[in-house]
């Protein structure tokens, strides 16, 4: 800032040099701002509060990717697993929706995208048209009688022009725009193909204006003129679960049998055995125990860097501890886990094997057991501290209230600052126009200052 009463082009003497009166301002402004205690303790106290903010920030990080992996160890899922008798039919895997049983699936139909084929060329690059700029449109949609019903958001927009108007040119552009497109090389030439996603409900319509080679290269509008061959048509997978009909766009199924997710790979008939898998288990005890050593060795790091000062970190720590010691730590122990003095867990494989072998269903009990399980509990306990009216959160807002009072005392600090820096400026050159050459006796005006 430049004092008003300094603006302009006159120049103050400062011992042998010369400078102007706007740089004069800054040097004196400058060593106010370093020798002002006030200044040194506010820029202190907002230092403090960024790493106490950076530190939180990391906590909700922490605490987040522990929590994500609590939830994949939740429900009757995490103790299942599915075999196929058939895996040439489909495949199948097991999420904490899934439930002990045994099924038939018979699948009549997979699903496919419709491809569309130009005709053939002799070659990729040769230019096709003028180069007339072409607006090409591509969206999908449900064909219903005489009717055609777009999917919403499905439009894709490209442009064709002298830069770009060959197969290669084209395919590129497509692709570029998201559409699965590609040249495809044959005996009887080179052709462009485009390929939709999978199920009847997404036919393509491709809409051409522009150079007439090339509306009459693409245009294909499933009720009216067709420039593109149909190679393939769309259709929906068909299977049957239990003698239930079922219909699927996609060959990966979700939700049409509960806690599986199937992947149908051809048409055939197979059982699907959802059961307890003593491994999946045993795998889901080492994945909680390695997350949680993270999330404590993480809490350590904190506690000597931005938070080593903050009582949130001790809070957050002691409520996690306690809730693994009321969930059980005799409990732990007969599945092989003990807890160090650091609070990091430690695995027994042996004794682990064992429990396994002995009562797989208590060892997973042990993790989720309707919300009772530790990592059920642990979960539930991270959701409140993340959540909107946590510690955390509650920390935040008291450490966002407090650097902006900072910011108000050092806006008013320095409006004082630049005041005497003005001040002392002018009532230097006064003494200098008065005594010239002596500037009141002082050599220069930081001697004057001092």
């Amino acid at each position: 800032m430049v004092s008003p009463l300094l603006s302009g082009t006159q120049s103050t003497a400062t011992g042998s040099a010369s400078v102007s009166a706007s740089d004069l301002y800054t040097r004196v402004s400058k060593t106010l701002q370093s020798q002002n205690a006030g200044v040194k303790a506010l820029g202190a106290a907002l230092g403090r509060d960024k790493a106490v903010l950076s530190g939180l920030g990391q906590l909700q990080n922490a605490l987040a990717d522990f929590a994500a992996l609590t939830q994949t160890l939740t429900g009757a899922g995490v103790q299942t697993g599915a075999s196929v008798s058939n895996s040439r039919v489909l495949g199948a895997v097991t999420n904490t929706a899934a439930q002990s049983g045994t099924h038939t699936v018979d699948v009549t139909q997979l699903a496919q995208g419709q491809v569309l084929s130009t005709d053939p060329r002799k070659t990729q690059t040769t230019p096709i048209g003028a180069g007339t700029s072409s607006k090409i449109v591509i969206d999908t949609g449900h064909v219903s009688g005489a009717s055609f019903a777009a999917n919403p958001g499905s439009a894709k927009t490209l442009t064709v022009d002298a830069s770009n108007n060959t197969l290669q040119g084209i395919a590129a552009a497509l692709k570029a725009a998201g559409v699965d497109a590609s040249v495809v090389k044959s005996g009887a030439g080179y052709a462009l193909t485009l390929t939709a996603p999978p199920g009847s409900a997404n036919s393509l319509r491709v809409s051409v204006s522009g150079d007439a080679s090339v509306q009459k290269l693409l245009n294909f509008n499933p009720l009216g003129a067709q420039n593109l061959a149909q190679t393939r048509a769309p259709r929906d997978a068909l299977f049957n679960i239990d003698g239930t009909a079922h219909t699927s766009s996609d060959n990966v199924v979700v939700g049409a049998l509960a806690g599986v997710t199937l992947s149908l790979k051809s048409v055939g008939s197979t059982s699907v055995a959802v059961s307890q898998d003593p491994a999946q288990i045993g795998k889901n005890v080492n994945a909680f125990v390695g997350a949680y050593n993270t999330l404590n060795a993480k809490l350590r790091t904190l506690q000597q860097g931005g938070l080593k000062d903050d009582g949130v970190l001790g809070q957050v720590g002691g409520e996690l501890a306690a809730t693994l010691k009321n969930a059980g730590t005799s409990a732990l122990a007969k599945a092989g886990i003990s807890i160090d003095a650091s609070g990091d867990l430690h695995i027994d494989d042996k004794a682990l094997q064992g429990a396994l072998a002995a009562d797989p269903q208590a060892v997973a009990g042990l993790f989720s057991n309707q919300g009772k399980g530790i990592a059920d509990q642990l979960g539930a306990r991270i959701a409140k501290l993340n959540g909107s009216n946590g510690t955390i959160v509650k920390k935040h807002l008291s450490i966002d209230h407090d650097m902006n009072s900072i910011a108000t005392q050092q806006t008013a600090l320095n409006k004082a600052l630049s005041a005497q820096a003005s001040a002392q400026v002018a009532q230097y050159a006064s003494a200098g126009a008065s005594d010239p050459g002596q500037s009141g006796g002082h050599n220069s005006l930081f001697d004057y200052i001092a």
